[in-house]
């Protein structure tokens, strides 16, 4: 389940390397539910992915069972939202669900990413990947530009250090 999902990169990618059997795919950009809709058919997943305009865990409990949700995946990459939708009120639904969820804490409200760490801490281990260093300097292909665009190349445009969170279900 990719909720967050932009251009459908990390679905498709995924399926195609057959790390999932099928894909639920949550995008509320129109443009960008259409080339997750391209991307699939350019790598014939098409009848793998399903398509979805905003997270929301009415659709997860309508397309998998208890059974499926404990095999599941969760990437989620929702700008803050991710602190409103991961609540006590869905907590049944994805408790025995593994979630890998970039954290934009800066973008939400601290009684909002308290209620939500102390939701997850019930049923959840915490693993939290820091942002590494890149280097443009090892990549062949930019060897004869300039400093500055090496750097532009390699830089997401964060406005701030980010990190993601690996939750793994701690009752199973």
């Amino acid at each position: 389940v990719n909720f967050g999902s932009e251009d459908g990169y990390h679905v498709n990618g995924l399926l195609k390397n057959n790390y999932f059997k099928r894909a639920l795919a949550f995008e509320i950009n129109k443009y960008g539910q259409e080339q997750i809709k391209k991307n699939s058919l350019l790598n014939n997943l098409s009848d793998k992915i399903k398509i979805f305009n905003e997270a929301n865990f009415n659709e997860i409990k309508n397309n998998l069972t208890p059974e499926q949700l404990e095999k599941t995946l969760f990437l989620v990459d929702i700008e803050g939202n991710e602190f409103e939708i991961f609540n006590e009120t869905n907590s049944d639904t994805f408790k025995k669900s593994f979630l890998i969820i970039e954290n934009h804490n800066f973008l939400a409200e601290q009684k909002l990413v308290d209620k939500f760490f102390e939701c997850m801490n019930k049923n959840f281990n915490l693993e939290i990947i820091n942002n590494g260093s890149r280097n443009p300097y090892v990549i062949p292909e930019i060897n004869n530009f300039d400093d500055d665009e090496r750097w532009l190349l390699v830089s997401e445009g964060r406005k701030q250090n980010m990190n993601w969170l690996i939750f793994t279900p701690k009752n199973r």
